[in-house]
C-alpha cells in the first residue's frame, strides 16, 4: 500500500488550529467559573477531567479528518466541502467562547 497526502492541509489545519482555541477558551472559561455547554464534552469532563475533554476532542478531530479523507476519495467536492464546513462550524462555539469571556472577565477582575 502507497502512503498519499491527505487531500485537503489547509481545510485540516484551519480546523486543528480552531480545535485547539476551543480547547484553550473553554479552560479559560473554566478557570472563570463558567462551564462546558456541549453535553458530550461536559460528560467527557464530568468523568475523566480536562484530560478526558482533551481526549474527546482529539477523538473528534481524527473523525472528521478520517471522513472527510475517506468521502473525498470517493467525491473530492463533497470532501471538500465537509473540511471547509467543519473548520466553519468550529467558530461558532469560539465566538460563544469569546462572549462568554468578556461577560466574565469584569467580574473575575473587579472591573
Amino acid at each position: 500500500m502507497t502512503r498519499q497526502p491527505v487531500l485537503y492541509p489547509t481545510a485540516y489545519v484551519l480546523y486543528v488550529l480552531l480545535a485547539m482555541l476551543d480547547i484553550t477558551f473553554t479552560w479559560w472559561i473554566l478557570q472563570l467559573g463558567g462551564y462546558e455547554a456541549n453535553p458530550v464534552a461536559a460528560l467527557a469532563l464530568d468523568h475523566a477531567g480536562f484530560s478526558g475533554m482533551i481526549l474527546f476532542k482529539y477523538v473528534t478531530i481524527v473523525l472528521v479528518i478520517g471522513s472527510c479523507e475517506y468521502i473525498g476519495r470517493q467525491r473530492p467536492d463533497i470532501g471538500l466541502r465537509l473540511a471547509d464546513s467543519a473548520a466553519a462550524i468550529h467558530l461558532i462555539p469560539l465566538a460563544a467562547a469569546v462572549f462568554q469571556i468578556a461577560l466574565f472577565m469584569p467580574e473575575a477582575h473587579g472591573w
